[in-house]
């Protein structure tokens, strides 16, 4: 991902274990929603993670994510 440089991460298929090291190194964003609009004014030069659907609460409070 560093070489990427990607504004946004999707995680489509990830486990606990990768969503805790993505936490700690870029900041996070959750949704319980199945589907978003994202504009280019919602993405920051920084690369970020959005986590998506119905375990996005849980993984908001296990890893103190910002709603989107």
């Amino acid at each position: 991902m560093e070489q990427v440089k990607p504004r946004l991460i999707v995680p489509t298929h990830a486990n606990q274990d990768t969503l805790e090291y993505a936490a700690q190194i870029w900041e996070g964003f959750y949704t319980d929603q199945d589907k978003v609009l994202i504009g280019h004014s919602d993405l920051s030069d920084k690369t970020q993670f959005l986590v998506m659907g119905d375990m996005a609460p849980a993984y908001k409070t296990l890893y103190d994510l910002s709603a989107w």
